[in-house]
């Protein structure tokens, strides 16, 4: 029972490490430019729901509410995470963001600090 508890904690532990990374790409001004909070029906963006993190907070003028897919595509402004890849260096997490038609590209160091990010347009 104590060895369950301790992978159970494990890796409840992870997934708090992600989501604190993961909250980071919300602080990025290359990413906030392309999410246009200044527009009123752009302040709640609605991330699918994964395994990787379940966010449901305010950052700075943002409101990031994690639903299921159906209820994502219903208000249009919403990311989803289409790949999650781990390197010798860190990982990379792609975000789809179908209302601007482009695609994040978000790069970890070991210590899961961004180190870099891209945009590519369909």
């Amino acid at each position: 029972m104590k060895t369950f508890f301790v992978i159970l904690s494990l890796l409840s532990l992870s997934r708090i490490d992600n989501c604190a990374g993961f909250k980071d790409i919300f602080r990025q001004e290359k990413i906030i430019s392309y999410l246009h909070t200044e527009l009123k029906d752009r302040r709640t963006v609605y991330l699918v729901n994964n395994k990787f993190c379940t966010i449901n907070e305010q950052i700075n003028k943002l409101k990031i509410v994690t639903v299921d897919e159906k209820t994502a595509i219903l208000h249009k402004n919403y990311l989803k995470i289409t790949s999650i890849t781990e390197t010798a260096k860190g990982k990379i997490i792609s975000l789809d963001y179908p209302i601007e038609g482009a695609c994040f590209t978000i790069q970890y160091d070991e210590n899961n600090k961004i180190t870099q990010v891209n945009i590519i347009e369909k």
